[in-house]
């Protein structure tokens, strides 16, 4: 009888081995596309932001070089004018 009460332990053990696949199995397949659905909105938020970003920053630099172009403009009138 001992011995069946040493040999019933191991039988309440081996459910590891039935519960080792399970581990594999485990929502990483669930969680794959979770994290591949944040990355892409995550990306496409960087992407609008730097889109914002350089679109500001192309607005800025072309009033900067029609200022810097009219300066130019009234400073060569002015220049002729003196001449003539």
């Amino acid at each position: 009888m001992k011995q069946k009460e040493t040999e019933n332990p191991k039988e309440t053990q081996e459910p590891k081995e039935t519960q080792e696949p399970k581990e594999t199995q485990e929502p990483k397949e669930t969680q794959e596309p979770k994290e591949t659905q944040e990355q892409k909105e995550t990306q496409e938020q960087k992407e609008t932001q730097e889109q914002k970003e350089t679109q500001e920053q192309k607005e800025m630099e072309e009033q900067k070089e029609r200022e810097e172009q009219k300066e130019m403009d009234t400073h060569t009138q002015t220049h002729m004018q003196k001449q003539s």
